[in-house]
């Protein structure tokens, strides 16, 4: 049954990319438990009898159903990504963008959650999308990717043959993710410090079973993006896209001091 759940959390996720955290429950028989489930993994809540303890049932029902009348974030949804209509803003550092298309998204319960958008600032013209916005869930342990992409970029440009083709994507701002004034992570901001005993607050979070990483929600808007190599047209340009590839990994290696990895 658990697992079963955690396939509806995991497609909940998937259908709704600014999901930050989802409810569930289990009723085996007579015993109740409530789940929540967020990038870092789930918690979950002691078993209870419905039949010995209703008011505890009533209330947790109760509360559920009236949750959202006040804010939406209380059921998980992210309240910097505001509806008006049909459109949808997004805010990013002091800037706010009209999301466009969602053009990837990790369908994943832990773990990153990469989504990416097309998008263009709010006055900008509605027929043009020239950003992608990123969305992910980095580990607390991990340096954010704007300020390396910056740094990263700056280090480059000397080397660049051509401005309009740089050799990593040109970051226009990023931003961690602000939740009434504080930084959006799963311990302090979901969980508020409920759950698995914390041994370091930067760092992980620790369950009986398995070990847990904190992790912070961030967004990087980017100027230049590409086409996913499967959607290469012949082997020409797959062999040259990967010769490219190779060649600008080794110059950023050498020159920004820079090591890239596949992070988690």
């Amino acid at each position: 049954m658990d697992m079963q759940l955690a396939i509806y959390a995991r497609e909940a996720f998937g259908a709704q990319a600014g999901r930050r955290f989802v409810f569930g429950f289990t009723l085996c028989r007579t015993e109740l438990r409530v789940w929540l489930f967020d990038r870092a993994g789930r918690i979950g809540s002691k078993s209870f009898d419905i039949t010995t303890d209703k008011k505890l049932f009533v209330r947790i029902f109760a509360n559920i159903a009236i949750m959202d009348r006040d804010d939406a974030r209380h059921l998980g949804y992210d309240p910097t990504i505001r509806l008006s209509g049909d459109t949808k803003y997004i805010r990013v550092g002091n800037e706010e963008f009209v999301l466009g298309e969602k053009i990837f998204s990790r369908s994943v319960i832990a773990g990153r959650a990469t989504t990416c958008w097309w998008a263009r600032r709010k006055d900008g013209n509605p027929l043009e999308w020239p950003f992608v916005i990123k969305d992910s869930w980095r580990q607390a342990t991990r340096e954010p990717e704007g300020p390396l992409l910056l740094h990263a970029s700056e280090m480059l440009r000397q080397y660049w043959n051509d401005p309009t083709r740089p050799h990593v994507a040109d970051c226009l701002c990023h931003d961690v993710v602000q939740i009434d004034g504080r930084p959006d992570d799963v311990y302090n901001c979901i969980r508020r410090r409920l759950g698995p005993t914390l041994h370091d607050t930067s760092t992980s979070l620790q369950s009986s079973d398995s070990k847990e990483v904190n992790r912070i929600h961030s967004r990087i808007v980017l100027k230049t993006y590409g086409r996913p190599i499967y959607e290469f047209t012949d082997l020409r340009e797959l062999l040259v896209a990967f010769r490219d590839a190779l060649r600008y990994h080794d110059t950023f290696r050498t020159h920004s001091r820079i090591y890239t990895v596949d992070p988690l």
